[in-house]
């Protein structure tokens, strides 16, 4: 979008990091229902939560190939 034209409200919500939220929930929730099925070992669901970040310009650049 043109910077002139954007609504300093509404432009968070069409970010990519904000696109990307979801599809990151949806991934932790994943391996919390490995971890109760003992699918994964113990602890590796809390680990990748704390440490899991978006990172918009990785994802841009494995989108190119």
């Amino acid at each position: 979008m043109i910077p002139r034209y954007e609504a300093k409200a509404i432009t968070p919500i069409w970010s990519d990091e904000n696109k990307f939220k979801p599809f990151l929930q949806i991934e932790l929730e994943l391996l919390s229902a490995l971890e109760e099925k003992k699918m994964i070992p113990p602890g590796i669901s809390q680990t990748i939560r704390e440490t899991a970040k978006i990172n918009t310009a990785r994802i841009d650049e494995i989108e190119l190939t």
